[in-house]
């Protein structure tokens, strides 16, 4: 209300900025895209690009909770190119994290597996902020890949270090962060049964329940990734009944807040806009060149 009244470069990429990731954590999607969007375009006015780069890192994971992964994968790159001009670690991190997610999402491995070498390269060389949900994702992703290819050694491995970073961090203020809270429930969910620790993985699998349940208090966005871990927990573990319930509530909570729902193919469609019209010019002639 106030910046209808005003003119300030500075507060008109600041407040739709902090109001948009309060409405992108409450599931609000539509909104926070467009107060993401006036962000981008303000922060490209006074040439801030770290902010700039704010903006277009969540407006790429809104494009991922639509299941719009391409077009994530497409903005992720954008800012992945000024980050690397800027070296500005933590944008080369966020999106190594967020691409390595969503080639897996497209069914792209290798490419996936190599932002993870990348991601655990920037890791290892230490980061100054973020290291633990970075490490969370990294493993989280990791595991998946494994399962995918058959090698549950390696995928037992990625969980049990993904979720000894859980242990000791708690929990994570990303909206996002449920997506590798329930990779790794589901990796320990498929290994349950393959090896002697089929208490311990039922028992993790359980605390990643919890740890969803937690992550929901404070970003609704992650209720549908909660629901629906407790009905496959109890569809793995035998209350098939009351797991029809919890994958239905599920799939009519991801339906409300506009979000692909987890268990339906990846929705690997074009992008649901321009993205041009996110994109400065500087920056397009820079691609050009």
């Amino acid at each position: 209300d106030v910046l209808s009244r005003i003119d300030d470069p500075g507060a008109a990429w600041w407040v739709p900025l902090v109001v948009g990731v309060s409405r992108l954590s409450a599931g609000d999607l539509t909104t926070a895209s467009r107060l993401m969007e006036m962000t981008a375009i303000a922060a490209d006015r006074i040439r801030d690009r770290r902010h700039w780069r704010d903006a277009i890192g969540n407006q790429s994971i809104i494009f991922g909770l639509r299941g719009d992964w391409n077009a994530g994968l497409g903005l992720s790159e954008q800012y992945l190119a000024t980050a690397i001009e800027d070296r500005d670690t933590r944008y080369m991190v966020a999106a190594a994290r967020e691409r390595a997610y969503y080639l897996l999402q497209l069914g792209r491995l290798d490419e996936a597996a190599q932002e993870l070498v990348h991601l655990r390269a920037e890791i290892e060389q230490g980061l100054k902020a973020e290291e633990a949900a970075s490490r969370q994702d990294l493993h989280a992703i990791a595991s998946a890949l494994s399962l995918i290819r058959g090698d549950t050694v390696a995928a037992r491995q990625e969980a049990d270090a993904g979720y000894a970073v859980l242990q000791g961090n708690g929990s994570s203020s990303f909206p996002n962060m449920f997506w590798s809270l329930s990779l790794l429930f589901e990796a320990y969910l498929a290994l349950a049964g393959t090896g002697n620790s089929y208490d311990d993985d039922r028992a993790r699998a359980w605390s990643l329940v919890r740890a969803l349940v937690k992550h929901v208090a404070s970003h609704l966005i992650g209720k549908p990734a909660a629901l629906r871990a407790r009905g496959l927990y109890e569809q793995k573990f035998g209350w098939t009944v009351r797991a029809g319930r919890w994958l239905d509530r599920a799939a009519e909570t991801a339906r409300a807040l506009g979000m692909a729902y987890a268990s339906e193919p990846a929705l690997a469609k074009g992008p649901a806009s321009s993205l041009s019209r996110l994109i400065p010019s500087w920056l397009r002639r820079a691609a050009r060149r």
